[in-house]
């Protein structure tokens, strides 16, 4: 019995061993210092603005900055606008820790009357804010304001075929300059236009026009009818000398019938 006894101890005290050890692990590894994990992030200095008041002539400009306010290398991949109408133009894709970059945003508003609102998109490499966006929005005043600026075309099922085709369109000068109204061209089906052309516009001064589909009977009912547009030419007076822009009416087809 004893010569068993004295064989199993030193076991028995080697898992004891064993079992102490992990805890003293531990407690050693509480005590070592914690590694910083590095990460880089994306500041912007006016993630929104505002344009005020702007006619709808002229491009607008606002320059962003872009920080990187972490402490690893941020990476920008893409920058884009929610329209066409909407760019950003970066000076640098990759930015170490606390070094900045312009953003360049640009936005065109000849197509727009009143409030509007974009934004740009930012696809970084930020683990907090993949996409990062730039909200801005504008009032624009017209220098010419057409309405409707969209001739809404219905379909009549009893008839078998489309109504809606020919609207009044009132233009009127918003300026405080006259413009000329040249000419109205087509694009997609032929129009018919009755209205005075060449004709100059005094500010304030307002018009009728009326522009409506030819030959609506020939519209296609099997199949999408071609985008038509009446492309207003006007020629108007601008801080940059006289020059040539345009206003669009579009007719708008239901997409079901």
């Amino acid at each position: 019995m004893t010569a068993i006894f004295s064989v199993m101890l030193p076991r028995a005290q080697l898992q004891w061993k064993q079992k102490m050890r992990l805890p003293v692990l531990l407690a050693a590894c509480l005590l070592l210092p914690m590694a910083e994990v590095q990460s880089q992030t994306l500041t912007i200095d006016e993630p929104t603005f505002d344009f005020g008041e702007i006619d709808d002539i002229n491009l607008v400009y606002k320059t962003v900055t872009l920080t990187n306010t972490g402490d690893a290398e941020l990476e920008i991949m893409r920058v884009k606008g929610t329209c066409g109408c909407t760019t950003g133009k970066l000076e640098k894709k990759e930015l170490e820790p606390g070094e900045s970059t312009s953003l360049n945003i640009q936005f065109l508003p000849a197509t727009y009357d009143g409030l509007v609102s974009k934004a740009i998109k930012i696809a970084s490499n930020d683990p907090d804010s993949k996409i990062s966006t730039i909200t801005f929005t504008a009032t624009v005043l017209p220098f010419l304001r057409v309405i409707p600026k969209i001739i809404e075309v219905e379909w009549d099922a009893e008839a078998g075929g489309y109504t809606g085709t020919t609207r009044v369109v009132e233009l009127r000068n918003m300026g405080e300059k006259e413009l000329r109204l040249k000419t109205i061209d087509q694009k997609g089906m032929a129009l018919d236009i009755e209205g005075e052309m060449d004709v100059v516009f005094e500010p304030g001064d307002v018009r009728n026009y009326t522009i409506g589909i030819a030959n609506p009977e020939e519209i296609p009912v099997d199949k999408r009818p071609a985008r038509t547009f009446a492309i207003l030419r006007i020629e108007l007076q601008t801080g940059k000398g006289r020059m040539v822009s345009s206003k669009n009416v579009k007719f708008r087809f239901p997409r079901k019938r």
